[in-house]
């Protein structure tokens, strides 16, 4: 059997563990919903943009009935809500799982409870991504790591005019570029959340680890991302990771063959696959920065990136926060390499019926040199 027959096996399969129609799914999620409007942080931003860019993915699957944003459940609908997780405490306890969701599993912009079908958003770091978006379009500055370092050194709220709704759907040129951007980040974002609905929970999250042992705080969190050191628990959650993707390929490879605008959308989606791992890669290199006791490699690295300015700033805007969250969010043990993914999302792209988008892979292969050098650089436990 070749490869791709198996992959594609695999999408059908996985496809096909969906939820359908179902009273269970729908109380799954009343039972959420009934949480965050007690948290009070559900938000309507960008709420159009969201309905538009899940709705050809939902029609794409052909395994939901519908798809709702920020509103009452239906039996075999797929539920979206968009919160702010500014607006919460890392300790506070979302959905009571399991396994118990907090403000961390949404440090990717969204994460999904498999069971109910629902699909949580992040505002923050969606404006965040929008603002530092519409900079790059306006050349102020270009290059995407710039601009998200730009908008963490000076605030949400300073940058607002750059993610607040009438602005966004202003009607010059750059930001038209930064809406259409965005709404492909969002439309491969949904298509992978979609890939997870249905995924058994991985043991995993409740295996017990016996980590190899570092002299330091910072070097055992570091190990977290190395293949190396990595715990054998976590290939679990990196294997469900692969299957989501394998999903968000089949739902973009099928866009261009629903509607008159299908061809656009998938190419903005695929563009917009892009640029969220440029993004990510982006945001890793940048946390590693600023860890206290961040390596001569890393410090280096990260000035090349963001020159020594805005570096500072940024530094100095985060310098409470603690090693262990830092390094988390720059090596997670729970997804595969991102360049390994844009590459596998890539090839899928290029078999399915609307073909490859052509993605530039280059940006993404130098940034993940770094967080390869940073494992190098920690040689073996002791």
């Amino acid at each position: 059997m070749s490869r791709w027959r198996a992959a594609m096996l695999l999408v059908l399969a996985l496809l096909a563990a969906l939820p359908a129609a179902g009273q269970q799914a729908a109380a799954g999620t009343s039972a959420l919903l009934a949480r965050l409007q007690e948290l009070d942080i559900l938000d309507p931003w960008m709420q159009r943009e969201v309905l538009q860019a899940a709705h050809s993915l939902v029609q794409s699957s052909g395994r939901f009935s519908g798809v709702q944003v920020n509103d009452f459940p239906r039996p075999g609908w797929l539920s979206i809500y968009i919160v702010d997780s500014e607006r919460i405490d890392d300790d506070t306890i979302l959905f009571d799982g399991p396994p118990a969701v907090r403000r961390a599993h949404l440090s990717a912009g969204a994460w999904t409870h498999s069971d109910s079908g629902t699909i949580l958003l992040d505002s923050a770091y969606w404006r965040r991504l929008t603002a530092a978006t519409v900079l790059t379009q306006l050349r102020s500055p270009r290059p995407l790591p710039q601009a998200l370092a730009t908008v963490d050194a000076q605030g949400l709220a300073a940058m607002r005019r750059y993610w607040d709704e009438p602005a966004f759907r202003d009607a010059e040129p750059p930001v038209r570029r930064a809406a259409l951007l965005m709404q492909g980040v969002l439309g491969y974002v949904l298509a992978h959340e979609i890939g997870h609905v249905g995924q058994p929970m991985s043991q995993s999250d409740r295996a017990a680890k016996t980590a190899p042992r570092f002299q330091g705080e910072l070097d055992r969190a570091r190990a977290s991302g190395c293949d190396t050191f990595r715990h054998p628990e976590d290939e679990a959650r990196r294997q469900a990771e692969r299957e989501a993707d394998l999903v968000a390929g089949h739902l973009v490879g099928r866009l261009c063959l629903a509607g008159e605008d299908g061809r656009l959308r998938h190419q903005a989606t695929a563009l917009g696959a892009s640029w969220y791992f440029t993004a990510t890669l982006s945001d890793r290199v940048t946390a590693m920065a600023v860890a206290r006791d961040r390596t001569p490699f890393i410090a280096d690295s990260a000035v090349k990136l963001l020159g020594p300015e805005l570096l500072r700033s940024v530094q100095a805007r985060q310098r409470g926060t603690s090693i262990g969250r830092v390094v988390a969010l720059a090596f997670p043990s729970s997804h595969p390499p991102d360049v390994e993914r844009m590459e596998a999302f890539e090839r899928q792209l290029g078999a399915s019926p609307c073909g490859s988008a052509g993605l530039s892979l280059a940006n993404g292969s130098e940034l993940e040199d770094v967080r390869v050098q940073m494992c190098r650089s920690l040689g073996a436990p002791r």
